[in-house]
Formats: C-alpha cells, structure tokens, sequence
C-alpha cells in the first residue's frame, strides 16, 4: 500500500472521529476493560454492577447489556460488594474492582456504604441516552436487570460501528460481542491455591483440572462440550435441604423425575440430550479413529437401564481410568471431554453415568457430596467447604466449552 493510500485512510479515521463527536457528543467510544487513560479524576463516570435475590446466571446473562452501555458512555465498571458477581470475584479473578476498592481509592467521587443511593439504569434508559432522548447524566448509577437483552444497540450506527470496534465481531454478531464482554469480566485464575478446590472436581484427568483452576481463562484448556441441565425442582426453588421435613417429598420428586417414560425427564430425556450431543460433536469424532467411530456409534443405540445403581457402579470404574490418564489437548486423540452441570446432584450423577457408559465421553463436573442449593440460599453456601466454588466453577467451565447444550423443563421443543 503507497504512502499517499495510508494517509488517505489515516485522514478517513480522523474525520471520521471528529464528525462522530459533533454527532454524538453524549457518547464515547472505551472499553472498561483497558483503564481510563491517561485522566486522573476528570470527568470519571461509574456504572455499578448489582445483583441479588436471583440466580447468578440472570445477573451474568443481563451484564453484557450493562458492559456496552458503559463502554458508549465512558464508564468504568465496579461491581458492588454485597452483589452475586462480587461473591464470584472473590473466587475467581474479575477485570474490574469491587465498590469498596474504588471507593477508597476515590472518595470524593463514591459514596461510603454497601448500597449508597444512586440511580437504578434499566436498559430502557440505556436506549433513551443512546438516541438522545433522556440523557443519563449521572456520574455514578447502578445497571439495574437480570434478563437477556443483549444487542439493545444494534439499530444505531454509531453505536453498531464502536462496538464492532472493541470486540473485533462482524455487526451483529451478538454471541461474539457477549463473549468479548464476558472476557473482560472473567479473567481467572482461581483465587485460592487450586488444591484447595482440586477435591470437588471429578471425571477427567489430573493435569485438566489444574489447568482449568491455575490458568488464566484465555490459556485455560478448552472443553469439547457443555450440558447445562435445569431441572427446577421445587425444593431447589424452596431452598428446601436435607434437614427440612420436606426432604423426603422433594427426594420422591426426583426418582419419579428419574424413571418418568416422558419424552421430557429421566431415560428418554437423556437419550434425547446424548443424540443431540453426540451429533454436534461429529465434527470431533471425524478426526477420531474410525474403529473408535464404530464404538461410538454402537454405544448410541443402547438404551439406559433404569437401575440407576448399576449404571453408576459401571461408570465409577471407568471415570477412575479416566482420572489416572493425561489430558494431551491432543486434536487425535479418541476422547471427547464435556463437562455437565445441573441444579441437581442426583440428576447430574445419574445422567454422567449414562453419558460415561453409552459413549465416548469423558464427563467433568463438580461433586461436593453435598446437595446443590440455589444462590439464593447464599449463607448456606457461605458455610460450606467449597462456598461459592460450585456455582462459579459451573459457569466457568461453560464458558470454556465450545458447544453448550442446555435443557430446562416445561418445553416441548427438544434441548437446544
């Protein structure tokens, strides 16, 4: 390219920049993740990430929405101490700091307090800044959501053009842009010396796990899959335990969710999620031997038997093998690696042994010997062992999978 050409673009950038800042004078172009410049105090904005009462997952699946708003507006991000996302970045490395810390670090800007009283920010008036209607002109408000809404700014070109900018992604492309963001929360490592946490993860080989505990998350080795199951059973959403009385009616739900012969529960639930699984990881099992095709496919047809005993005794031999065996990241090898999470431990030990005994698949998962307790049941987490690490690990080792394959009940479309 001639000189003449680069300094035809190089002048097309800064037009370009000047024109946008007439255009659009209440929107900045900045990723929070890479610092504030070289500007001390300023003019700094804040936007607040809260969350609590909900299940982690709506607080992480509305964050993306928040991170670009910030981002349009000039933000930094914090994220509010007695918030869930603050219980998850104080076991896992986040990319932004927790209230307190910045408030001591800039006094006259934040308020003293776990829940000063700032403006809540829905996405709706995320829209209302972005077309100039309502400005938001707030030096410090919280994002207030807990739902997907993602791409809230596709339809503005300003907009549509900065993002494309941060995240690298074609416009549009609103799984891309959700990942840059969540990258920019989720960092990793673990916190804690990963022995600490080594205990409660099973299925897969040694080396696996310590990689995914002691490595940042962009170095940290890559599962094949992911099956998230949300089984939603009353005494998870009653935060209901083994010391309740209705213990034992909520473990009836759960066998008769077992050996149910509906299409959405128990045998022919799994069977669908293995089809499902084992179909979209064919482009895995193409670079496979093919002797260990043969096996693969044979082991699809078999059908689950309902002693659910017999299954898991099966698959403790085999998952013992499977722990004392090297993860190589070899691209050969005959091994597909998922990993399986679920709000019930009886569903998930259930379903690890079907997936370990009728296919080529090493199954990772958390396993605490305890009960799996909502995040609003926080303080029962807190007294745990493993606190926080049950639900974290689950949602950082999906976004490790390069396929996810989820589930929830009450739908009559097959998981997705």
């Amino acid at each position: 390219m001639t000189l003449p050409v680069w300094i035809a673009l190089l002048l097309c950038v800064v037009v370009n920049s000047a024109l946008a800042k007439s255009l659009y004078p209440h929107l900045q172009c900045r990723d929070p993740g890479v610092g504030h410049g070289n500007d001390q105090v300023g003019d700094r904005k804040f936007l607040i990430l809260s969350g609590r009462g909900g299940g982690i997952g709506n607080y992480l699946v509305f964050y993306p929405a928040a991170y670009y708003f910030a981002a349009l507006t000039g933000r930094d991000l914090v994220v509010i101490d007695n918030s869930l996302i603050a219980e998850m970045c104080r076991v896992v490395q986040c990319g932004f700091p927790l209230y307190s810390e910045m408030q001591a670090a800039y006094p006259a800007l934040l308020e003293a307090g776990e829940q000063p009283g700032y403006r809540w920010l829905k996405v709706w008036d995320f829209r209302r800044h972005l077309w100039n209607e309502r400005l938001v002109a707030d030096r410090v408000a919280y994002a207030d959501g807990y739902k997907f809404s993602s791409g809230w700014y596709a339809e503005h070109n300003y907009s549509a053009w900065c993002v494309q900018q941060l995240s690298g992604c074609r416009t549009g492309d609103v799984s891309c842009e959700d990942r840059h963001a969540f990258q920019q929360l989720v960092r990793g490592p673990f916190k804690r010396d990963a022995e600490s946490f080594f205990k409660y993860l099973s299925g897969v080989p040694a080396n696996f796990k310590r990689a995914m505990l002691s490595l940042p998350h962009a170095m940290a080795p890559r599962l094949d899959a992911a099956v998230h199951l949300r089984c939603q059973f009353r005494h998870f959403e009653y935060l209901v335990g083994p010391q309740d009385s209705l213990w034992p009616q909520h473990q009836k739900e759960i066998q008769d969710f077992l050996q149910s012969d509906d299409f959405n529960a128990g045998e022919q639930l799994f069977k669908e999620i293995a089809r499902r699984l084992t179909e979209e990881v064919q482009a895995i099992v193409a670079r496979r031997r093919a002797h260990r095709q043969q096996q693969q496919q044979q082991r699809r047809q078999r059908r689950l038997r309902l002693d659910i005993a017999a299954e898991n005794a099966t698959a403790a031999a085999t998952e013992a093998q499977s722990e004392l065996d090297r993860f190589a990241g070899d691209a050969q090898s005959d091994r597909v690696y998922v990993y399986l999470a679920s709000d019930n431990d009886q569903v998930k030990e259930a379903f690890a042994a079907y997936l370990v005994n009728h296919a080529n698949l090493t199954v990772m998962r958390v396993r605490t010997g305890q009960h799996i307790a909502h995040a609003k049941d926080l303080g029962w987490l807190r007294s745990e062992s493993a606190g926080v690490f049950t639900l974290v690990a689950d949602w950082y080792a999906l976004s490790l999978a390069n396929l996810v394959v989820a589930w929830r009940p009450r739908t009559s479309r097959p998981p997705a």
